[in-house]
This record gives C-alpha cells, structure tokens and sequence, in this order.
C-alpha cells in the first residue's frame, strides 16, 4: 500500500502513468483502481499531462 501511495503522489516528478504503477505492482489498471484509487491526488493526470506537452 505505502509504494502505491509514494507512486502517485510522486507520479508527475517520476514520470509514471497508472499502468506503469499498477505493471509494476503486478496487477491491471483496473484492479488497482478499485484497490489504490484512494491515492490518486487530485489533478495527477491533469498535471502529468501538462509535463508531456512542455
């Protein structure tokens, strides 16, 4: 649980999308959202996309 949490809230700085974490955790995205989605900041996506068009 403490690597999901440390994943997205250093997703931006990291570079990591949801399916790199949830790969990494050895599961789909779909089961990680019903697991982990509590993590997700608010606005993680929003700024990660931010960083890809800069």
């Amino acid at each position: 649980m403490a690597i999901a949490k440390e994943a997205h809230t250093r997703s931006v700085e990291l570079g990591l999308t949801l399916k790199d974490i949830a790969f990494v955790m050895g599961h789909t995205t779909e089961v990680h959202q019903q697991n982990y989605g509590r993590f997700i900041p608010t606005g993680t996506f929003a700024k990660f996309n931010k960083q890809m068009v800069a």
